[in-house]
């Protein structure tokens, strides 16, 4: 029984040491690009220098009262209705 526990807490110990560098690498990959940049959308920011001018919503405010926004968005989802109309059969 004694064993059995101890087999338990070290197969425990190794799974924990191959998921930590993956979940580490997951955060520094994913997860903290994902809040930068709704971070820098917050910000009137041309890429390159630092955070200049806060500017709140007002970026999403322009994008979504842009019609070349909403002409590229319909192509987008064109392509992503018709990608799926042939790919889902295949898929069967």
């Amino acid at each position: 029984m004694n064993t059995e526990r101890r087999l338990h807490k070290d197969t425990r110990s190794t799974i924990a040491l191959f998921l930590i560098p993956a979940f580490v690498l997951y955060l520094v990959l994913v997860v903290f690009p994902i809040f930068q940049s709704a971070r820098y959308s917050l910000y009137s920011w041309d890429g390159l220098g630092p955070l200049s001018r806060f500017v709140g919503l007002e970026n999403y405010r322009d994008i979504l009262n842009d019609a070349v926004f909403w002409q590229s968005f319909k192509n987008n989802m064109i392509v992503v209705f018709f990608s799926l109309i042939t790919q889902m059969p295949a898929a069967v």
